[in-house]
């Protein structure tokens, strides 16, 4: 026992191996995918093609349309990787850290911290780190050095969606790393091994009491237990039906109980340590149920897609850093801002597309009378217009020779029936 508890990895090692255990190359590509889309959406506006003429350019070698990114715009799975390792190494078990490119550069064996700001950038975009960036200095004119934060239940996440072993990832190591509290021991110490304390040699304060409690055991009894996970709460146990729970300590945990369904539904994997570090933190439930009311307001579902304005990670991170109450300042994620986009556009265009409709719905039974006018009506009414807009022969407008000038002559007409005009 004392051999395989001096061989158990550190904390710090497990989440080591765990950022090796995910394979980012799946992720750089759905960067690059949404890169992609996202670059043509604005090359399809003049104004925004301005912004980016290099971009422009190359999609104009490309028939106008960008088929591929450039090597500066692409993401990479390796470098990604080697990125958060570095950073890893550089943040530990801290909440979040200050800290230059250039050390991080310096930690990949860079010479320079352009390749460290891309894998930062990859990072950022795919809300595995968060990144503070500082102001300006005003002595230097240069920009300060900025503040990372790795988001933890997203790196989980991810290596749940790839399969990893859960033996890499404890919660407790987890919620150490991304608190900053130091790691505690996991109560497999000697004492949990040694015989009772004293206090179980002594007899029950409750033998007397009757046969009731002869068969009972000691109130101590729990001590024996070496996992704290283990213990069950008597007010969920099922073999205590009769237990004295308070009426409000009842509605307070029904009300968590939903908390935790919500959270797991929006996509958190850790979601009854969140919940409880949220409630530790001095977040209500309805203060937590007014954020996630806000965060599904702001998700776009899209047949089977859920693209989320603030994802799991970002929720887990307010519910852990913020205030309790406070709102969500986040940006929107680069996803959902595009696919707002798309949105906001199809729904102009079945607004204009309805509009043509109800107008052509209008114009249906004046177009109908002007099929059976006569050619002496027809004449008349172009008498009755400007010169500049009299065809040049109505007869071969009513036998339509001439699609184009017919249109001509239909509007015309349309406008001076508008107004009142008489037809025979």
């Amino acid at each position: 026992m004392e051999a395989s508890g001096a061989n158990r990895p550190s904390p710090w090692l497990r989440r080591l191996d765990l950022i090796k255990s995910i394979s980012f190359r799946t992720i750089a590509d759905e960067i690059n995918a949404r890169r992609l889309r996202g670059f043509n959406v604005r090359l399809l506006d003049p104004k925004q093609a301005k912004e980016i003429p290099r971009l422009a350019k190359r999609a104009a070698t490309e028939g106008g349309v960008l088929k591929s990114l450039p090597p500066d715009l692409r993401a990479s799975g390796p470098r990604m990787q080697r990125v958060l390792l570095a950073l890893h190494s550089k943040i530990g078990a801290n909440p979040s850290w200050v800290v230059r490119k250039a050390l991080i550069a310096r930690e990949m064996g860079l010479s320079d911290d352009a390749t460290a700001e891309r894998g930062i950038r990859d990072l950022e975009e795919s809300d595995i780190i968060h990144v503070t960036r500082r102001e300006r200095e005003p002595r230097t004119g240069g920009q300060g050095p900025s503040e990372y934060r790795i988001i933890w239940a997203t790196v989980k996440d991810l290596a749940l969606n790839q399969g990893a072993q859960p033996s890499l990832f404890i919660e407790r190591d987890l919620a150490a790393a991304s608190s900053g509290r130091p790691d505690k021991s996991s109560g497999r110490g000697p004492r949990s091994r040694e015989a009772p304390p004293h206090s179980a040699e002594a007899p029950p304060h409750y033998a007397g009491a009757g046969p009731h409690y002869a068969e009972a055991p000691p109130h101590n009894a729990g001590a024996l237990i070496v996992d704290p996970r283990a213990r069950v709460s008597p007010f969920h146990s099922p073999i205590h039906p009769s237990s004295s729970c308070p009426p409000e300590r009842s509605e307070e945990e029904g009300d968590w109980s939903r908390i935790r369904d919500r959270l797991r539904a929006y996509g958190l994997g850790s979601h009854r340590q969140t919940a409880r570090e949220a409630r530790d933190g001095g977040w209500t439930a309805a203060q937590v149920d007014a954020l996630l009311d806000r965060c599904e307001q702001h998700t776009i579902v899209a047949g089977k897609v859920r693209i989320q304005a603030w994802p799991a990670g970002a929720v887990w991170w307010q519910l852990r850093n913020a205030s309790p109450g406070a709102l969500i300042t986040m940006q929107h994620s680069e996803t959902y801002r595009r696919a707002k986009r798309d949105q906001d556009l199809k729904a102009e265009q079945e607004r204009e597309r309805k509009a043509h409709a109800e107008r052509a719905a209008e114009l249906a039974p004046i177009n109908e009378a002007l099929l059976v006018l006569s050619l002496e009506q027809v004449r008349e009414l172009v008498d009755r217009l400007p010169k500049e807009m009299r065809p040049h022969a109505v007869a071969d407008l009513r036998e339509g020779r001439d699609p184009r000038e017919r249109v001509l002559l239909r509007t015309a007409l349309l406008a001076l029936l508008e107004k009142g005009a008489p037809v025979r």
